[in-house]
């Protein structure tokens, strides 16, 4: 995760199609530590938040024209996100309607 920091900070303007792998990565790794017992309780409930609220943020780009927009002149970055994030199939299903229409 700091990597990501590190990339979204150095970019003078993070581009969209960048951001969304970027909050996936940032996503997998609150999971990891939401649900690692070698964390303080505090720390796991902290990151188990971070989830909640990556995700509440996340599905409000299924509505932003320029998300889409962003999406389909990278189109080649649709399946490289979706696998690399491993998200759930009816996901992916979703994206690719949404990339269509």
């Amino acid at each position: 995760m700091p990597q990501t920091t590190e990339r979204v900070s150095k970019s003078t303007t993070p581009l969209l199609h960048e951001v969304i792998p970027l909050v996936d990565v940032l996503t997998t790794g609150f999971k990891t530590a939401a649900t690692d017992i070698s964390l303080l309780k505090p720390v796991q409930v902290a990151a188990a938040c971070d989830v909640q609220m990556l995700n509440r943020y996340y599905r409000k780009t299924d509505d932003l024209v320029m998300y889409h927009i962003a999406m389909s002149m990278t189109a080649c970055y649709i399946s490289t996100i979706t696998a690399n994030a491993s998200w759930p199939s009816d996901w992916i299903e979703e994206a690719k309607h949404i990339f269509c229409k």
